[in-house]
C-alpha cells in the first residue's frame, strides 16, 4: 500500500519546543507508525508551504532514518528553492547580518517569495500510482484532485473552531475559524476522515453533510517511553525541586496549555475552598503548560484568594522527558476541561498511574472510561469534593491508581496505527 502522509505542522514544532504538543505529537506519531509497518510505502509530504516544507525537511534530518529524502519530490525548482530557504532562515545569522548579507536577503526573499507562490511542494506527478494521500491537519491540496485511484484522507482532531468559537482569542478566533473552515470545505463527498475520538465523529457528522461509513476513529495513546510510573523516589525528588515544589508538600496536578477552555480558573476557585473549609497546610496545586490566551484570568483567581497565592505553582512548560515524574509525584490529576478532541493529559497521567479527576464531557469518558471520577466542568461542589477526597481517602487513591494502570493499557500506538491501516484498506475496497 503506497501512502502520502502529510506532515507539515512538524516544521513548527522543530522550530519550538513549546509547539511540541497535541497534534505535533500525534502527526509525529502516525508518521513513524506508518514507517514501521511492513505493508506500508510510506511517502511524505509538507505541502502547506515552500517555508514548512524546508523546516519539515530539517525535522527529518535530524529525526528520521531516512531524512529529506522520505519527502515527495518537489520537482526542479525543488533544489533551488531549498537552497533559498536554507539561506533565509538556516545556519548563518552572522552571514545575513552584514550589508552584503542583508541585501542578498532581499534578493533572494524576493525571487524566492515569487516563485513559492506559483508552485506547490507537492507536485502532481509525486502522487501517480499512489494509494492515499493522508492530510495530518491541513485542507486537501489541489494537486490531489483528480489523481487515479487516489484515496484521500484528513484527520479532524476536534470541531472547537466552529461549535465553541469563545474558547479562542477575539481575532486570532477568525483566523483559526477560516483555516478550520478552509479544511472542512477541501473534503468531497468521495474522501475520508479520520476522527480521534467517537465525540468527533459525531460532532463531524452533525455538523457536515458527510456519509458516516467515510468517517473512521482512531483512538489515541500516550507514548510508553515517556509516560509510566516513576518508582524512583531520587528522580521524583529532583524534578519536584527543579519546579519549585517544596520537599515535604503534596499536590495535585494539571498539564495543558493554559487558556480559558481547559477551565483551570474554575478549578483554582475550587482548590481555594477546599483550602478554606479544610484547613489543609500542605496541598498544593502544580500547573504545567505554556501561557495562552486570556492567562490573566488565571492570574487574577490567584490574586483574589489570599489562601492559595503561595500555594499555586505555575511551572511553564515542562519536556515531555520531565513529566512522568511529575504526574508520579502527584497526588491526582486534575483536568475539568470543557471540550477535548481526545484528551491526552489525562491518558498519560493514568498511564503513570495517577488518580484522574475530570469532565464528563466530549470524549473524556471515552478516555477515561470508569477509571477516574467524572464530573461537570461547572460543577463546583463536585470538582471540591473530588479533591478533597483525594487527600483525605489513600484507599481511594490507591483503587483509582490501579483504575488507571488498567484504563490505560487498553490504548497504544501500535493500536492507533491498526486503525488507521485498517481505515485505509476499507478506502481501498470501495
Amino acid at each position: 500500500m503506497k501512502v502520502t502522509y502529510d506532515i507539515s505542522v512538524l516544521s513548527h514544532g522543530y522550530r519550538s519546543d513549546p509547539a511540541r504538543t497535541g497534534i505535533f505529537r500525534v502527526i509525529d506519531r502516525t508518521a513513524k507508525g506508518l514507517q514501521s509497518r511492513a505493508d506500508v510505502e510510506l511517502q511524505l509530504s509538507s505541502a502547506e508551504s515552500w517555508e514548512n516544507h524546508y523546516w519539515a525537511g530539517r525535522f527529518l534530518e535530524d529525526e528520521a532514518t531516512q531524512g529529506r529524502n522520505m519527502l515527495a519530490p518537489g520537482g526542479p525548482l525543488a533544489a533551488g528553492l531549498y537552497h533559498a530557504q536554507d539561506f533565509l532562515y538556516g545556519p548563518g545569522a552572522a552571514v545575513r547580518k552584514s550589508s552584503v548579507g542583508r541585501a542578498a536577503t532581499r534578493i533572494v526573499r524576493r525571487v524566492s517569495g515569487a516563485l513559492t507562490s506559483r508552485t506547490s511542494p507537492l507536485r502532481r506527478s509525486a502522487l501517480t500510482g499512489r494509494d492515499i494521500f493522508h492530510s495530518g491537519f491541513h485542507a486537501f491540496p489541489d494537486t490531489t484532485l483528480h489523481v487515479k485511484g487516489l484515496r484521500r484522507f484528513v484527520t479532524v482532531y476536534d470541531l472547537i473552531p466552529v461549535l465553541f468559537p469563545e474558547f479562542f482569542a477575539e481575532g486570532i478566533s477568525v483566523i483559526i475559524r477560516e483555516l478550520f473552515l478552509e479544511m472542512l470545505r477541501s473534503i468531497g463527498p468521495d474522501d475520508y476522515v479520520l476522527a480521534i475520538s467517537e465525540a468527533t465523529r459525531r460532532d463531524l457528522c452533525a455538523y457536515l453533510p458527510i456519509d458516516p461509513a467515510r468517517v473512521f476513529v482512531a483512538p489515541l495513546a500516550a507514548s510508553e517511553n515517556l509516560f509510566y510510573p516513576v518508582t524512583n523516589c531520587e528522580e521524583i525528588a529532583s524534578t519536584r525541586a527543579r519546579y519549585g515544589i517544596p520537599i515535604d508538600a503534596v499536590y495535585l496536578l494539571s498539564v495543558n496549555t493554559l487558556e480559558p477552555r481547559k477551565n483551570m480558573a474554575h478549578a483554582l476557585r475550587c482548590f481555594a475552598e477546599v483550602l478554606q473549609e479544610s484547613g489543609i497546610p500542605d496541598l498544593y496545586f502544580v500547573l504545567v503548560g505554556t501561557r495562552g490566551w486570556d492567562f490573566q484570568g488565571i492570574l487574577n483567581t490567584i490574586a483574589d484568594s489570599k489562601l492559595i497565592g503561595d500555594r499555586v505553582i505555575l511551572a511553564g512548560f515542562v519536556p515531555d522527558e520531565e513529566l512522568a515524574a511529575l504526574y508520579s509525584g502527584a497526588l491526582a490529576f486534575v483536568y475539568p476541561s470543557h471540550y477535548e478532541g481526545f484528551g491526552l493529559p489525562p491518558l498519560e497521567a493514568m498511564q503513570c498511574g495517577t488518580p484522574v479527576i475530570t469532565s464528563n464531557t466530549s470524549s473524556l469518558p471515552e478516555v477515561v472510561g470508569d477509571a477516574g471520577i467524572m464530573i461537570s466542568p461547572t460543577d463546583s461542589d463536585a470538582l471540591s469534593q473530588a479533591m478533597l477526597a483525594m487527600y483525605q481517602q489513600p484507599s481511594l487513591r490507591s483503587v483509582m491508581e490501579a483504575h488507571s494502570l488498567a484504563r490505560s493499557a487498553e490504548f497504544s500506538w501500535t493500536r492507533y496505527t491498526d486503525d488507521v491501516v485498517r481505515s485505509y484498506r476499507t478506502a481501498l475496497r470501495n
